[in-house]
């Protein structure tokens, strides 16, 4: 009889489980500005993902007796200073951009988070250093750093996804700091200590949960902007 009480159980629960994300799922059709932009994502990712199938051309293919000419049936929305078809160019510019914010965003999202919560649960020392390297970066603006290392080093891709990761790192950290330092002082982690856990596994179990990632995720939305302006291809 227990058996039969426990599967009944587990049967509501699933239901009810389905019925609060079909509801959500309603919810979120009924938007008409999510679904619109749900649509612009996919269109998005679509073209970048497909756009050796998509694009008319080669995006570096040279013709200069039709450059800087205008839409037509051709060259769809016409051609650079070169000769190079706009088109196509434009879709696989979309495939820099999705690596950029799929690897670099990725990648400093991890570090800042991992940073963020050393330098709110650690010693106050760390902290002061940590906040003086993070301010430090924050300090000088994206485009000088970008422009002042590819003049250095040579336009690459791999050296915008690294400028991007380490002028990303500062907002990611400072936020996850704010919510380490608002659950440092929480009962359960005090419980935690008073029981012997150290640092390491107090942070990875609960702090690391406790974090606002919500508010974390948005911020590549502010970030990708101003530094996809400074990607120059290696190809002109």
């Amino acid at each position: 009889m227990s058996e039969n009480l426990s599967n009944h159980t587990e049967a509501v629960t699933a239901q009810r489980a389905f019925n609060e994300r079909r509801e959500k799922l309603l919810l979120f059709l009924s938007n008409k500005q999510g679904v619109c932009g749900l649509i612009l994502v996919i269109f998005f990712f679509g073209t970048a993902i497909f756009a050796p199938l998509i694009a008319t051309h080669d995006p570096n293919k040279l013709d200069i007796p039709a450059r800087m000419s205008g839409p037509t049936m051709e060259h769809y929305i016409g051609t650079d200073q070169l000769g190079r078809d706009t088109f196509s160019r434009v879709l696989y510019g979309g495939r820099v951009a999705l690596k950029i914010a799929g690897i670099g965003v990725s990648v400093a999202l991890f570090l800042g988070l991992l940073l963020g919560m050393i330098a709110g649960y650690g010693p106050r020392w760390l902290d002061n250093a940590l906040l003086l390297v993070f301010d430090t970066i924050r300090s000088f603006p994206t485009i000088v750093i970008a422009l002042a290392i590819v003049a250095l080093t040579g336009p690459s891709l791999g050296m915008v996804m690294a400028i991007v990761i380490v002028t990303s790192i500062p907002g990611y950290a400072r936020l996850a700091r704010t919510s380490t330092l608002a659950l440092k002082s929480s009962e359960f982690i005090i419980a935690e200590r008073s029981v012997g856990a150290g640092p390491g596994p107090i942070i990875w179990r609960h702090v690391m949960h406790g974090v606002n990632l919500h508010r974390m995720i948005q911020i590549p939305r502010h970030s990708i902007r101003p530094k996809s302006r400074i990607f120059i291809s290696p190809n002109g």
